[in-house]
């Protein structure tokens, strides 16, 4: 079961507390993980969605960062897949990152504040 199933409906002023976290753990062996890839794992389709997303990005017209150090392989893949397919890139973070030098350096827009500084909804 994928994690949004577990998780369900997340309100968007609902707050995240410890039972949320429960229930995005993953269950493997009786041990319970979250959804991380661990340096020795490699990305996959079934849980990373390694094909799909990359696909995605290379047909996607803008691509919305949001909150990601984009230090980490396969956001960083798709960031310059989308880019390199003439989407426009924007990227939520207060910190400059890999994102948004890319944003910046391809026409998209770095927003530099936190992810709830622009939920005015």
């Amino acid at each position: 079961m994928a994690i949004g199933e577990r998780v369900g409906a997340f309100g968007r002023n609902q707050v995240a507390g410890p039972e949320l976290l429960g229930r995005c753990v993953v269950r493997a062996a009786g041990v319970g993980a979250t959804h991380v890839l661990w340096f020795d794992e490699c990305y996959d389709e079934e849980l990373y969605r390694y094909e799909s997303s990359r696909e995605a990005a290379e047909r996607c017209t803008v691509l919305v960062s949001v909150g990601t150090s984009g230090n980490t392989n396969l956001p960083l893949q798709n960031g310059n897949l989308a880019v390199r397919g003439g989407a426009r890139l924007i990227d939520v973070n207060l910190e400059e990152n890999p994102f948004s030098r890319l944003a910046q350096s391809s026409g998209g827009t770095w927003l530099q504040m936190g992810a709830s500084q622009g939920n005015t909804a």
